[in-house]
């Protein structure tokens, strides 16, 4: 597939979830030790996802960052030379969550399982994505900036602080500006400007597209 994507003119790239472990998973049937537990020793439960529940790949464990390794080193072996890791916020854990080593933060975590990534990708280019700003600095080539965009100025319901929605999108872009080319490339989400399945007006299609223009990545 990777030798596809280039003959076609373009990089082979995949968009991962590299700290969520479903509990259907060959890795957590295989290897449940690897992942953060609470405080009695039991797997701590982040979130669902299609209707599984998920565990976290817990970073400080030495085993957990060879595998790490492993996957990663494999895919550049493929071809493949670009990797967006989305919601790495999981790493972190959460409240109540007990690393393998217990003196290590949240941060730390997060930070020692991408250093076994950016280990194994090399200089090929990483894309953070829904992750704490700080502990990824220095180990990702481009960084999300803000959540997702969406083609509606705000949603019919179910609002709260960062709803994806274009206000907030473009409130994080402007803040958090400065930090393109000098913490990594800014990446504000896409364009959006389609005609079909878009709620966006016209005057509001125009505002965040010289939005995108001030992120500067």
């Amino acid at each position: 597939l990777a030798e596809q994507v280039k003959a076609a003119g373009l990089k082979p790239g995949l968009w991962l979830a590299p700290f969520m472990v479903e509990k259907r998973s060959r890795l957590y049937l295989e290897h449940p030790e690897w992942m953060v537990k609470d405080s009695e020793g039991q797997t701590v439960w982040c979130t669902e996802w299609r209707g599984c529940p998920v565990a976290v790949l817990d970073g400080t464990h030495p085993d957990a960052q060879a595998y790490l390794k492993h996957v990663f080193s494999k895919l550049v072996d493929w071809g493949f030379e670009y990797v967006k890791l989305d919601f790495m916020v999981y790493a972190c854990s959460g409240e109540g969550g007990c690393y393998h080593d217990p003196k290590a933060t949240r941060a730390q975590a997060l930070r020692r399982g991408l250093e076994a990534i950016r280990e194994a990708m090399g200089d090929h280019f990483i894309l953070g994505c829904t992750t704490p700003l700080g502990p990824v600095v220095g180990l990702v080539n481009g960084e999300r900036i803000g959540t997702d965009i969406t083609p509606f100025w705000e949603p019919d319901e179910d609002l709260y602080a960062e709803t994806p929605m274009v206000p907030n999108v473009c409130r994080n872009i402007i803040n958090r500006s400065y930090m393109n080319g000098r913490l990594w490339i800014s990446d504000p989400d896409t364009h959006i400007a389609r005609m079909d399945n878009n709620r966006l007006t016209k005057d509001e299609v125009v505002l965040w597209t010289y939005v995108l223009f001030l992120a500067g990545g």
